[in-house]
């Protein structure tokens, strides 16, 4: 799940970047807030490693190597993993 957000982050591919999010995040997470956030974080690399940590019910998805140290926050819920917008 954390890789498949990544890859649609690194697609621009909105849509399914959203099916992604939790449900009650949605309507905050639009096409120009992920445009705005990502044009404050460095490049993304060529090749993307996705490494995931998970505590519990929550987790983080995180790209191995890039200049950002913060990752995609994800939940659990009803055993289904999401993420937090």
């Amino acid at each position: 799940m954390g890789e498949a957000a990544w890859r649609a982050i690194a697609g621009q591919d909105i849509e399914a970047l959203q099916r992604l999010v939790i449900p009650e995040d949605r309507p905050k997470f639009t096409a120009e807030a992920l445009r705005r956030e990502l044009e404050s974080l460095p490049p993304l690399p060529d090749t993307m490693v996705v490494v995931v940590e998970v505590s519990g019910e929550r987790g983080q998805a995180m790209v191995a190597g890039w200049a950002h140290p913060d990752g995609l926050q994800m939940v659990n819920r009803a055993g289904r993993w999401w993420i937090e917008y």
